[in-house]
């Protein structure tokens, strides 16, 4: 029989008692428990709901700048921003999102009046404008994407191409007009910034119009982009990132800023919006994340054709063309106000637009 190990009077094992396999299964052990409760410091979780292509490289530069490793969840085109939405809520209790950047405000809005964001104080946010963040500093927009008409130049001339939203509803393009689901994304909340801003008939009346106009229906902004570049639509409402991408394939396409005109409701700007979660594990990093991207050299990183988005800094402008027309009348959006809307005006739509 092999000799017992010697013990201290105590009765416990010394270290050097101790076989040394049954040492490294105690590290790895602790190790393992240690590793149990979520990203370590220096690292950072991101919950994203723009596009991968366009958001990756901004994290990567993030991290390369802090050496704050970012692990990022993303989700799916057509539902993202509401998916990771309710993910949060979901997780309200025990947050792992440190840092959500969504591209929809509408539900950022929803996110901060649960009481989930708390309050940052980005270095650069007075050159952003003041309506583009919360009161309380709760949220903060940077890099907007423009609601557009992206017309279809092989179908449509230039003299009869639409200049406003209501001239959607012209007989002459009925059945050759695509629109997204107006239940997700920017298209829905289009639809409740057109409630803020317009009174509830007149809205109704529009989407009657557009209703007997035979509008289609398609499952997002970038398949109404796709369809008019193939000439399948003669135009259609979509962003400007999506409209940029048929641009950039050279596509047969033309990008009109719709209500422009002084007298006129205006272009809408939907911006991004970035925020730091309540009770999340990693605040020092959300901080710096949130700083980042609120600054000239985090917006700049937007600021390009393939992700059209239009920067907010007050020292930037556009870095590719067809960007809004310079004095172009900008639509004002009171959003809160557009949140308070939302539940009504995705039934109007689904009444009036879209049909049982």
């Amino acid at each position: 029989m092999r000799d017992q190990p010697a013990r201290y009077n105590d009765g416990h094992l010394s270290k050097e008692d101790v076989p040394l396999h049954w040492r490294w299964v105690a590290i790895l052990l602790l190790t393992a428990i240690a590793g149990c409760g979520g990203p370590r410091s220096g690292e950072l979780v991101v919950y994203c709901a723009v596009d991968r292509e366009f958001s990756q490289p901004v994290l990567d530069a993030f991290s390369k700048k802090t050496g704050i490793i970012v692990q990022a969840k993303f989700d799916t085109e057509s539902t993202k921003s509401v998916a990771l939405a309710e993910q949060i809520l979901r997780e309200r209790q025990r947050p792992r999102c440190d840092v959500f950047w969504n591209n929809e405000i509408l539900h950022t809005i929803r996110l901060e009046r649960a009481g989930l964001f708390r309050a940052t104080y980005p270095s650069e946010m007075d050159h952003y404008p003041v309506e583009t963040r919360s009161r309380e500093n709760l949220w903060h927009g940077v890099g907007a994407r423009a609601r557009v008409l992206l017309v279809n130049t092989n179908r449509v001339t230039a003299e009869e191409t639409p200049r406003q939203l209501d001239d959607l509803a012209d007989d002459r393009w009925k059945g050759e007009i695509g629109l997204a689901k107006p239940f997700f994304g920017t298209t829905a909340t289009q639809m409740a910034a057109l409630a803020a801003v317009m009174e509830q008939d007149q809205l109704a009346d529009w989407l009657d119009r557009l209703r007997a106009n035979e509008v289609r229906i398609l499952s997002g902004n970038k398949q109404v982009a796709i369809e008019v570049g193939s000439g399948a639509l003669a135009m259609g409402l979509t962003d400007t990132d999506d409209a940029l991408a048929e641009l950039t394939a050279h596509r047969p396409v033309r990008i009109v800023y719709l209500d422009a005109a002084v007298d006129q409701r205006g272009i809408l700007l939907l911006p991004n919006t970035v925020a730091a979660m309540v009770g999340s594990a990693n605040s020092a990093e959300a901080d710096a994340f949130v700083n980042f991207l609120v600054s000239q050299e985090g917006e700049s990183l937007l600021n390009n054709a393939r992700c059209g988005q239009i920067p907010l800094h007050d020292t930037l402008t556009p870095a590719w063309e067809p960007s809004p027309p310079a004095g172009g009348k900008l639509m004002v959006v009171d959003f809160a106000r557009a949140a308070d809307l939302w539940e009504s005006v995705q039934h109007l739509v689904r009444s009036r637009l879209v049909g049982p």
